[in-house]
C-alpha cells in the first residue's frame, strides 16, 4: 500500500468563533494581509476548506475582524468617557482622545483596519456597525459619517487625532520609544484642549 497523505485532525471546537480568534492573531502580528485562510487553517490545525466552510471568501472573515476592531476601540473610548463622565468638558475629551491614541499606538494592525478601504473602494463605516458604543463615547469629539464635515467642527478635532495616530502608528513617528510617543501624545492633547476652552468660553 502506497504511503498515504496524513489526514489533518477533525476540528471539534466551533470552527467560526476558533478561525475569528485565529484570524484576530494573525491581524494583531503581521497585518490583515497576513490573515488568509491558509494561515488561519494551519495556526487551527485543520484543513483549508474546514475555514472555507465557515468563511467562503476570506474578505469576509476581514469584514467580521473590522467589525470587532470598531467594537474594540468604542469600548476603549467609552470607559474612557465613563470614567471622566463628571469632569469639565475638555477633561473629558481629553480623556476620549488620549484613549484614542494609546489604543491606536497599541493595535496599529487594527486600527489600520478600522479605516481600510472596502472591496468598493469605500471607507468602512466607523460608527455603523457599532451600534451606539462609538458614537457615544465620541459625542464631544468625533463626528458621524453622514453629512458634510466642514459643518461640523468636531471633524477637525478628529481629523487632529487621526493624523496623529497615523504618523505613530505607520508613519515617521511609529519608531518612537514609548515616553518619547507619550510626549507627543500629551502635547497634542494639550493644544486641543487649549482650543476647546477656548471654544467653550465663546
Amino acid at each position: 500500500m502506497g504511503k498515504r497523505e496524513q489526514r489533518r485532525p477533525y476540528h471539534r471546537g466551533n470552527t467560526r468563533a476558533d478561525a475569528i480568534a485565529a484570524g484576530h492573531a494573525l491581524l494583531s502580528t503581521g497585518g490583515i494581509e497576513a490573515v488568509t485562510t491558509v494561515a488561519v487553517a494551519a495556526r487551527l490545525e485543520v484543513s483549508r476548506s474546514a475555514v472555507a466552510r465557515v468563511f467562503p471568501s476570506i474578505t469576509d472573515l476581514h469584514a467580521v475582524l473590522a467589525a470587532d476592531c470598531v467594537l474594540f476601540l468604542g469600548k476603549a473610548l467609552a470607559e474612557a468617557d465613563d470614567r471622566h463622565r463628571l469632569d469639565p468638558p475638555e477633561v473629558r475629551w481629553a480623556a476620549i482622545g488620549r484613549a484614542y491614541l494609546h489604543w491606536s499606538r497599541a493595535h496599529p494592525h487594527e486600527y489600520a483596519l478600522v479605516f481600510r478601504r472596502g472591496e468598493s473602494g469605500t471607507p468602512r463605516p466607523l460608527f455603523e456597525e457599532s451600534g451606539q458604543e462609538v458614537p457615544d463615547a465620541f459625542g464631544m469629539g468625533l463626528p458621524p459619517w453622514t453629512g458634510d464635515p466642514a459643518e461640523n467642527p468636531a471633524f477637525t478635532r478628529w481629523a487632529l487625532l487621526h493624523g496623529l495616530s497615523t504618523l505613530l502608528t505607520e508613519g515617521p513617528l511609529q519608531d518612537l520609544d514609548a515616553s518619547s510617543a507619550e510626549r507627543v501624545i500629551e502635547a497634542t492633547l494639550a493644544q486641543l484642549v487649549a482650543m476647546l476652552r477656548t471654544a467653550y468660553a465663546a
